[in-house]
């Protein structure tokens, strides 16, 4: 009769202790899928192709006591910037250049872990324009070209500074090397005025013709300009129509 109590009584204290076990692991398994979930962007989605160059940014959080969130682009624009949270929110619009471009949204959870999302999105952009003419299409959208197209034996030429903004590209001068550089993100090209030759994310390009002086600007055949933005060309003989298109 003792036996049949102690296992009974034993049986009780099994239960019990799996009830426990289980509850522990279900609150720790919650605990660790809020952490994972806490921050999210909802919009835009991963994967978004846009024409525009604005783009707004939108997120929530599941914790109540993050005040910012910060916001980093990379792509051929790269930026940082510190959002705040309200409501568990955050939105924010940023400026993408032409191709890909990843957007991250990170923070600190009160027990101090750095946690993180992200997604991917791409802006196509495509310059129209015919050679010589003070107009160009950007996206179908009409804009004013100060130096046109140019026509030098077989060979396109644009003017690198005017037709890199289009793209969202940085073009800078290195004095110590006297060269011109373009930065589209993490995609760097440079050239020396002159050269036959010119550098595209390490590799170096031939520029036919070499690169000149015009009406004040720097002019480079549209072909290897393309190959600066990361993008391609195409001429229309006929019509005269050169169009740059990224990606």
């Amino acid at each position: 009769m003792k036996s049949i109590k102690l296992i009974i009584y034993m049986s009780k204290i099994l239960i019990l202790t799996n009830i426990f076990v289980i509850n522990f692991l279900c609150l720790g398994y919650s605990h660790t899928n809020a952490e994972e979930t806490l921050i999210k962007i909802d919009y835009p989605m991963s994967g978004l192709r846009t024409r525009r160059s604005d783009v707004i940014v939108k997120g929530t959080l599941s914790a109540t006591n993050i005040t910012s969130v910060k916001v980093t682009l990379d792509g051929s624009t790269v930026g940082e910037f510190s959002v705040p949270v309200e409501n568990m929110e955050f939105e924010t619009t940023i400026t993408i250049g032409s191709g890909k471009s990843s957007i991250n949204a990170s923070t600190k959870t009160s027990s101090g872990r750095n946690i993180e999302t992200g997604i991917v999105i791409y802006r196509d952009c495509t310059v129209t324009t015919i050679a010589g003419s003070g107009t160009a299409y950007v996206n179908q959208t009409e804009q004013m070209v100060t130096n046109p197209v140019q026509i030098k034996g077989n060979r396109t030429l644009v003017a690198v500074r005017e037709f890199a903004q289009f793209f969202g590209a940085k073009v800078g001068w290195d004095a110590k090397k006297k060269e011109i550089t373009v930065s589209m993100g993490r995609l760097k090209s440079s050239f020396k005025i002159g050269a036959k030759e010119g550098v595209v994310d390490g590799k170096r390009i031939a520029i036919d013709p070499p690169s000149e002086m015009m009406f004040g600007s720097a002019y480079i055949p549209s072909r290897f300009f393309s190959s600066m933005m990361g993008g391609g060309v195409v001429w229309h003989k006929e019509t005269k129509t050169l169009s740059v298109s990224v990606p």
